[in-house]
């Protein structure tokens, strides 16, 4: 049985596009729908305006989460294999900037520190300065690991145990990330929207369903160890009185352990 609720706090739960499990929202998840009503006074006889009622004009129902996560297969299954875009970082420029070698794992000997990875090779492999201005020789005081972006001291050369070095130049190319513009996502894609939460104490199961929703213009997922996040999602129902005069904008329910 639907019931009407105006503002409802959730734990988290599944999220489902399409009928596809497409990941989670993490807790707090919050529910709310909006009746918007004008009131109605009105005299014909020259006294005071008196109260007679109220008009509905309007409602809206919003399912927001301070973080969800994707699962980028399923989604891509659930919107009809629109496709996951692949971004490439831009070429980043550092110059006259000091580092400092740090120990890495493997002994005392092993020292480094991080520049970025892709680091760029041929006219623009990485100079190196001590901080007087003498110049550091690729090979004889410092090797560069140009793929995960570090540069270690070389124990025989002239950079001084966990010492201060000078980048005179160097560019490295962050990796490259996978991001969809969630903007793009209107009612024609996200149709039949659920969201279940399971209260782990009494067994009640809360579900949020939308027949068809559309996501903050603004909001793009970035790609993180296989998944993709989001902080801060609202989903915002679509009418869909055409298919759904019942419930145009959805529903929110609850149901007692099976």
């Amino acid at each position: 049985m639907a019931l009407d609720k105006t503002k409802l706090t959730l734990g988290g739960g599944v999220l489902t596009f399409n009928g596809v499990d497409v990941g989670y929202l993490k807790s707090p998840v919050v529910y709310a729908s909006k009746m918007d009503k004008k009131r109605i006074d009105y005299s014909n006889d020259g006294r005071p305006m008196t109260f007679r009622g109220s008009l509905q004009y309007g409602e809206s129902a919003t399912l927001k989460a301070a973080l969800m996560e994707l699962k980028a297969e399923n989604l891509k299954i659930a919107l009809g294999g629109k496709t996951i875009s692949t971004v490439s970082g831009a070429q980043v420029t550092v110059a006259d900037t000091n580092y400092t070698m740090t120990v890495k794992e493997g002994g005392s000997d092993v020292q480094a520190f991080f520049l970025g990875e892709n680091i760029a090779i041929d006219g623009d492999a990485p100079v190196l300065k001590k901080l007087n201005g003498d110049a550091l020789t690729e090979g004889t005081d410092y090797m560069v690991d140009h793929a995960l972006g570090w540069i270690y001291r070389i124990p025989e050369g002239g950079i001084a145990s966990l010492g201060t070095v000078e980048v005179h130049s160097a560019k490295y190319t962050p990796p490259a990330s996978k991001t969809i513009k969630m903007g793009v996502l209107v009612a024609a894609d996200i149709q039949a929207l659920q969201f279940v939460h399971t209260n782990k104490s009494t067994g009640y199961t809360h579900t949020v369903y939308m027949p068809k929703a559309e996501v903050d213009a603004g909001l793009n997922l970035s790609f993180n160890d296989g998944d993709l996040i989001a902080y801060d999602v609202t989903f915002e129902a679509v009418d869909d009185y055409a298919n759904n005069p019942t419930y145009p904008l959805g529903y929110y329910k609850e149901a007692g352990p099976a």
